[in-house]
């Protein structure tokens, strides 16, 4: 069961002109002024009631820096499906994006 909030993603996604690149990954040009990431963001929660649930992540590249970054707009990190299937344990820990 989908919850109901990737079909309204999946339409702002389409209104936008994004264009598939694998399971829940689309690549878009987003025209914008400030700061991209705080612009999507804007942009989604306008469109779209996010549930406390939600994550989306934006992969982008600075266009101060040209590098290329990555924020979760809304949710965070959770623990992969192959967590604890290695032979080194461990706990996931955010990278610090700037």
């Amino acid at each position: 069961c989908r919850p109901a909030y990737i079909e309204r993603l999946s339409a702002w996604l389409d209104e936008h002109d994004a264009q598939e690149c694998g399971d829940s990954l689309a690549f878009l040009n987003f025209q914008h002024t400030g700061s991209l990431a705080a612009s999507v963001k804007r942009e989604i929660k306008k469109s779209i009631q996010i549930t406390k649930n939600a994550r989306i992540y934006l992969i982008y590249r600075d266009s101060g820096t040209e590098k290329i970054k990555g924020i979760f707009l809304f949710g965070g990190r959770k623990a992969p499906a192959w967590a604890g299937y290695g032979s080194r344990g461990g706990k996931v820990t955010d990278v610090d994006e700037s």
